[in-house]
């Protein structure tokens, strides 16, 4: 069973690439995601784990933040592989994107014990996880992403503004098209798992979607249970090829990224 707060699945195609501004000095490129928050990205040809990455990445972090304390967010791992025939024998490579705050990290509200009272069942908690997760996608898939962002937690909203991540939202949509379908796939429980920043309830929902330009769309949303017994968003990952991508694939290609995207 994989951890939901853990990195994104090994082994997956990027197939967006932007161009990020290096800080001077260092190999890693930085973007502002908002008030005092950045995505730092490392490129590596050997395998890395987290700890070993962050490290490299504390300089450059330091550098950002100055005098003011860095705070490691929301990280995942993705691995670039050469698609064409011709460039086959070219190495991948890992590459690890890792969120910072720079200062004081606005916190989730707890409740005071991880085994408390609460007012439903889990099985009525994974019925509103289904609903309020439809209810985000159609917000999104509205072009809506005030309300979309609106089911947020406090941890996510820190490491993106809404501008910035509404943003990212209409260029997916441009670039994808209108949603054809959407559908949750599995729903998964997790009761104060020991990957998680805080004990609580964790459902995550997996995802399978198609779009006007995207046939292979897959990914999850993690909820986190609140004392009133609502759900906020605290993770969202996807993973996808465009259609142009995907006829320049082989059968097996294809195959390699359903089975790492969990496609």
């Amino acid at each position: 069973m994989r951890s939901v707060l853990s990195h994104a699945a090994a082994g997956a195609f990027l197939f967006m690439a932007t161009a990020y501004p290096a800080i001077a000095g260092e190999d890693v490129a930085v973007r502002q995601l908002g008030n005092a928050a950045y995505e730092l990205t490392l490129k590596a040809s050997e395998p890395l784990e987290i700890a070993a990455g962050q490290a490299q990445l504390t300089p450059a972090a330091q550098k950002l933040c100055g005098e003011n304390k860095v705070t490691f967010g929301r990280y995942s791992f993705a691995r670039q592989e050469p698609i064409e025939p011709a460039s086959s024998r070219a190495p991948g490579e890992l590459v690890l994107r890792q969120e910072i705050q720079c200062g004081s990290v606005a916190q989730e509200k707890s409740a005071a014990s991880p085994a408390r009272e609460r007012p439903s069942t889990p099985e009525e908690d994974q019925k509103q996880v289904e609903l309020l997760t439809y209810q985000y996608l159609k917000a999104k898939d509205a072009g809506d992403f005030a309300k979309a962002y609106g089911f947020f937690a406090d941890s996510m909203k820190a490491t993106a503004s809404q501008e910035s991540w509404s943003g990212a939202g209409r260029k997916f949509s441009a670039i994808a098209g209108p949603a054809t379908s959407r559908r949750i796939r599995k729903i998964t429980r997790y009761d104060n798992p020991p990957s998680a920043p805080r004990p609580g309830v964790y459902i995550a929902a997996d995802l399978v979607s198609q779009f006007q330009n995207i046939d292979i769309h897959c990914g999850y949303v993690v909820w986190r249970g609140q004392p009133d017994g609502s759900f906020q968003v605290i993770r969202e990952e996807a993973n996808y090829i465009d259609r142009a991508t995907q006829q320049r694939m082989t059968p097996e290609q294809l195959a390699a990224f359903k089975a790492s995207a969990r496609c």
